[in-house]
């Protein structure tokens, strides 16, 4: 009986896989053609999300906003730099050349809008917000030519940071696994027993879950801490309630 069980669980699993597999399959197939046909507009939705916050005063002061404003260009950069030049692919090489280089530059000129957003000075947002507006107008125009332009970084300059990114992404996981490696290695001249062994290892396991998220997200820290904070303020209002409720009532009991 247990077997008929677990063959009908594994029947019916598999026809839903190949009833649910074909749709998604076409579905994502559809979707990656979508995204590629639609470059130029992507780009202006980025671009005309943040002119629609930049009158917005209190927004520029909010240093969230400015992050996520920073993310959008960097989008638009990215889209400008790979997808249109591979819908506008001109079927020959010297062309194709060329048009990677233009679009490249384009995509630096965006990138370098990030620094306005990022430390901006007097009359930055009216900079930026002229320029983002020539940008699209070049955008919806069609006359790619007008898209502002800047030098691309030497593709030494490139390896470089990429080399710099490894070599960072390495050591935060090299600190991150140290403990836990250090223990296993330990491990045969220490003797320990199983169980100290093994809180041991969750002890390393936690380290390294906690070191990689405060290296993904540094303000990690200071997130737990207004979190601890508003729990602290729950629990002494609750016990501030407590007591309130001890001294009203008759016996002095709650």
């Amino acid at each position: 009986m247990i077997g008929a069980v677990l063959i009908a669980a594994a029947g019916m699993a598999l026809r839903y896989f190949l009833a649910i597999t074909p749709p998604a399959v076409w579905f994502s197939v559809a979707s990656r053609r979508l995204w590629r046909r639609g470059p130029r507009e992507d780009i202006l939705d980025e671009i005309l999300g943040i002119l629609d916050d930049l009158p917005d005063m209190s927004a520029r002061n909010d240093l969230d906003r400015r992050t996520a404003w920073m993310s959008q260009l960097e989008r638009a950069a990215s889209t400008i730099e790979k997808r249109l030049p591979a819908i506008l692919y001109p079927s020959d090489q010297a062309t194709a050349g060329w048009t990677s280089e233009r679009a490249t530059g384009a995509a630096t000129a965006v990138r370098l809008l990030k620094r306005q957003v990022a430390a901006p000075v007097d009359g930055s947002w009216d900079r930026l917000t002229t320029i983002l507006r020539n940008e699209v107008t070049a955008l919806t125009t069609g006359e790619l030519g007008k898209l502002r332009w800047a030098t691309p970084p030497s593709p030494a300059a490139v390896r470089r940071f990429r080399w710099k990114t490894a070599l960072i992404v390495l050591r935060t996981i090299a600190l991150a696994i140290a403990p836990l490696a250090a223990v296993i290695a330990i491990q045969p001249l220490l003797h320990l027993e199983p169980e100290p062994f093994r809180w041991v290892k969750v002890i390393s396991l936690a380290w390294a879950l906690l070191y990689l998220l405060l290296a993904a997200d540094p303000t990690l820290r200071e997130k737990i801490e207004t979190a601890q904070s508003v729990s602290n303020l729950f629990s002494t209002t609750r016990r501030e309630l407590d007591r309130s409720e001890r001294r009203d009532s008759p016996d002095g009991s709650r």
